[in-house]
């Protein structure tokens, strides 16, 4: 039984997993991935065109997975917990857990943390006492959590407010 995609799924595999683990895109691996599509258009060499794809799947996550707004709120947040008062839109339906308590992803239009204002766009994972709907728009006053740097954990949020999206 001929499976002929096989080969090009494990380099895309691979190239997924390489760039989660060490994540880095740059002119330079660009450059290599632009002259390697050529290479495999003149030529029809079968690892070279698995390294091709290898190297597409790694260059277009480590795009999406780099620099991205959240990387950039919790470097300003710093290491430590610091408060951080957070406005946002729902953007998921709300699980709710054993205790209660609802997890959601926020997409963040402010945050105030440490006294200074910063508008982002960031989104961020929260779990909250309350029960709020997609497209609600949630004030919270929480504490960074930097264990997990996308997260609002429940147990340190301080004051929520909800009010409903127009």
């Amino acid at each position: 039984m001929r499976q002929p995609f096989v080969g090009l799924v494990l380099a895309a595999i691979i190239g997924i997993v390489v760039a989660d683990y060490f994540p880095a895109i740059s002119r330079p691996i660009l450059f290599i991935a632009i002259l390697g599509a050529l290479a495999g258009l003149r030529w029809s060499y079968g690892p070279l065109v698995f390294a091709l794809v290898g190297t597409t799947f790694f260059a277009l996550h480590s795009a999406r997975i780099t620099s991205t707004p959240a990387d950039a709120l919790a470097e300003i947040a710093g290491g430590l917990a610091r408060p951080a008062s957070v406005t946002g839109i729902v953007t998921t339906e709300a699980k709710i857990e054993a205790t209660g308590n609802a997890s959601f992803l926020m997409r963040m239009h402010q945050a105030k943390i440490a006294g200074q204002n910063f508008e982002t766009n960031a989104t961020v994972f929260v779990r909250w006492r309350g029960r709020p709907n997609v497209g609600d728009e949630v004030a919270l006053l929480a504490l960074s959590n930097q264990s997990s740097r996308r997260e609002i954990p429940a147990n340190s949020i301080c004051a929520p407010t909800s009010r409903a999206a127009m």
